[in-house]
């Protein structure tokens, strides 16, 4: 491993944890894996730090897998209407 992968993974270590966080990375693996059907992989970690901070890999990650939760919560309470409803609830902040 060189010495830019190695402050790389030192970096990422500090940044995140599993302790101290509100929402509990069992349970939330959970509630994600029934409403996924089992199809979305389970959350390896939270983030503890700005996502400002984090590695461009870290940073994909935390997207990739917000947008996938938020695709099942939608699909959970308006099934097939993904991007109708997400386009609302942004429209619907803009306003606030």
């Amino acid at each position: 491993m060189d010495e830019s992968s190695q402050g790389t993974k030192k970096s990422q270590t500090s940044n995140w944890s599993t302790e101290r966080m509100p929402v509990d990375l069992s349970a939330c693996n959970n509630v994600l894996s029934t409403l996924s059907k089992g199809e979305i992989s389970p959350l390896k970690y939270q983030l503890q730090s700005s996502i400002d901070s984090v590695s461009k890999t870290s940073e994909l990650y935390v997207e990739r897998k917000a947008d996938e939760t938020i695709s099942v919560v939608l699909n959970a309470t308006a099934q097939g209407q993904r991007s109708i409803k997400l386009a609302r609830i942004f429209k619907q902040k803009g306003r606030k």
